[in-house]
């Protein structure tokens, strides 16, 4: 494998994963509805758009070990199986906060 090529593979997907995170979770934080009464950012949106990024870094360098993995497996070996995991403790706490924090309001609302 030709070193010049890995080097400018690796400082494009770099660059990629780093501006489309950076697109995604801004852009998430700033749909409408996510602030609160303070000016300040809603949880939940946070929550969202952290989830949100995850998910979309993930898919980014997923669809890069897919469609260029036969020229560098380290792609698929290493960065996969890290981001994978990460992807299965990140997600389920996202999900599992939205649900409980979703319960303790309408058990507040319905206390009141």
């Amino acid at each position: 494998m030709d070193k010049a090529y890995c080097a400018w593979g690796w400082m494009i997907l770099s660059i990629t994963l780093v501006l489309s995170s950076i697109a995604c979770f801004f852009g998430l934080l700033a749909l409408p509805g996510g602030r609160n009464d303070q000016g300040g950012f809603k949880e939940e949106r946070i929550r969202l758009s952290v989830a949100g990024t995850l998910m979309v870094a993930y898919l980014v360098l997923f669809s890069t070990a897919i469609f260029f993995g036969n020229r560098d497996q380290s792609i698929n070996l290493t960065m996969m199986d890290t981001l994978t995991q990460l992807m299965m403790v990140v997600l389920p706490f996202y999900f599992g906060t939205s649900g409980l924090v979703e319960w303790a309001k309408l058990k507040e609302r319905k206390a009141n």
